[in-house]
Formats: C-alpha cells, structure tokens, sequence
C-alpha cells in the first residue's frame, strides 16, 4: 500500500520538534522540501539520509548559521537555501511575529540600557541590584530554549543599532 508522505515517522522521536502551532500547522503543514526529489523517501525501507532538507534541522545545525536579524527582522545569509526556505516556508517574517520580535527587543535594549547606566553609579547599590537582575534576564533571554532567543543575540551583538525605542 503506497501512503502520502513521511507516515513510518510520526511518532519517531528523532522527527519531532517543538513549534509553534502556527507555524506547524499553519504554514509548514506536511510540506517538507528536499534538494533533489529523485532522492525523496517514498516508503519506510527507503535512506531518508539521502535526502538534502531544505529546512534547517535545529538538533543538527546551529541555525545562526543560516538565518540572522536585522532588529526584529530574520534574513537568510546568502547562499543559504535553507535559510531562505525555512523563513518562507514557516513564515518566520511575518508582520505579526515581527511586532512581537520588536517590542520583544524593545525591552531587551532598556534593561541593557540600564545595565550600562549602572556600570557608571557602583556606588549606588539599589543600582546595582537592578542592574543584577537585569543581567541575569539577559543571560535568560538568549538561551536556545528562549523565544526570540536568535533575534536576541543579533540585537546585543549589533548594539542594539537597528532597535527603535518606542
């Protein structure tokens, strides 16, 4: 019997992942693009390790490696076919998701303002206990387990140049 798709990896724990309900089942749905279809797994004794994703397997690549920020807003590095389908397929450039991108990164830049405030008042030890856990917030805020933890460190690494302040 000839079935669509993938079906002997439903419920292999090397095939899933967290997402986003959105960007699962709203936008990726059961697409999965390859490089070369002659290579797609049709059946369960088939090599999928013959197939090239097109999308970017987290657990298997660092995908800073192929998508970055501008502020709130995620661009594939050239030459990155991976990149690029990732971010169009699942969307990831969405208006919606950049706002929350945004105010997001908005509030990273104060509490980095505020840290940066504090290095030049050591004395001021209220100061300093604000600045504290401001610190330990960003040290949170750019885990792999983090939303936005990506855009995150682009911002920081980027000085924050292309945040806007509301």
């Amino acid at each position: 019997m000839n079935y669509p798709g993938y079906y002997w990896l439903a419920y292999d724990w090397e095939n899933l992942y967290l997402s986003c309900g959105l960007c699962n089942q709203g936008h990726k749905k059961n697409w999965f693009p390859i490089e070369t279809q002659k290579h797609r797994a049709q059946l369960n004794n088939n090599d999928c390790a013959l197939e090239t994703s097109l999308l970017i397997n987290p657990t298997q690549e660092d995908p800073s490696q192929h998508i970055s920020f501008r502020g709130e807003i995620p661009y594939a590095h050239p030459k990155s076919k991976q990149g690029e389908t990732t971010i169009a397929l699942l969307k990831l450039d969405r208006p919606i998701l950049n706002q929350a991108r945004l105010n997001h990164l908005e509030t990273i830049k104060q509490l980095y303002q505020i840290i940066q405030l504090a290095k030049d008042n050591p004395n001021n030890l209220e100061f300093q206990t604000v600045s504290n856990n401001a610190q330990k917030f960003l040290q949170d805020a750019i885990l792999d387990s983090a939303e936005f933890a990506a855009a995150t460190r682009c911002a920081i690494a980027d000085g924050f140049g292309r945040v806007n302040m509301v």
